[in-house]
């Protein structure tokens, strides 16, 4: 799994990636010290060979961990910023109730004359685009469905559960993933997993066994 993410050279991937880690190890200090040990110690098996399966494509890692070192790396950047922008001013022209799921792409300024190479159907920002598409009825929906899941996540921790940690780790992981690329509401297999790691977070199976007696 490692080794797939980090040949995808997706910043956005490398940034959620050392989120999920870094979250990871701070949470096991918080709610799970005496299990802190062996979680290093599995992170450094797990990571080692890894690493070493990384070594023929050591300067692609390096240059993608440099974030905006490259040209084509700046013109991405510089592109999203473009969309982020765009979205901000389609809701700034919406604010109540946004354009409507799924109608970004016919709101944006899509520049097709000048400016064909920045051009894509969504705003590379999930929580933008939920604010352009729904306006702040769907923000405090949305808001109000992230902000919950945060209160169980780190309720569910203080109860000293590894699952709880390895699960609320991924999510704020794959929620950072969205600040750069919009995968949640594009991609089906996506939206499954955020799901079912949501119920697993607030729901584990067993507390349900009864149903499969």
């Amino acid at each position: 799994m490692l080794v797939a993410i980090l040949v995808s050279f997706s910043r956005g991937a490398y940034i959620a990636l050392f989120v999920f880690f870094a979250m990871l190890i701070t949470f096991f200090c918080i709610y799970k010290r005496d299990m802190l040990k062996k979680a290093l110690a599995i992170c450094l098996c797990v990571w080692l060979p890894t690493l070493l399966c990384m070594l023929p494509e050591r300067k692609s890692v390096l240059i993608t961990c440099f974030m905006n070192h490259t040209v084509s790396q700046q013109r991405s950047t510089a592109g999203r910023f473009v969309k982020w922008k765009e979205a901000i001013n389609i809701f700034g022209l919406f604010p109540a109730t946004g354009v409507g799921g799924g109608n970004y792409a016919l709101a944006s300024d899509t520049y097709r004359q000048e400016r064909q190479g920045l051009f894509t159907s969504y705003a590379t920002n999930t929580y933008l685009q939920v604010a352009a598409e729904k306006g702040i009825v769907g923000v405090i929906v949305y808001g109000a469905l992230v902000l919950s899941l945060i209160y169980i996540g780190i309720h569910q921790m203080k109860k000293g559960e590894l699952r709880s940690i390895v699960f609320f780790s991924i999510l704020l992981a794959l929620g950072v993933r969205e600040v750069t690329f919009s995968s949640f509401f594009q991609k089906e297999n996506m939206m499954i997993l955020c799901f079912l790691i949501m119920v697993s977070l607030v729901q584990p199976l067993e507390d349900n066994y009864e149903l499969f007696k």
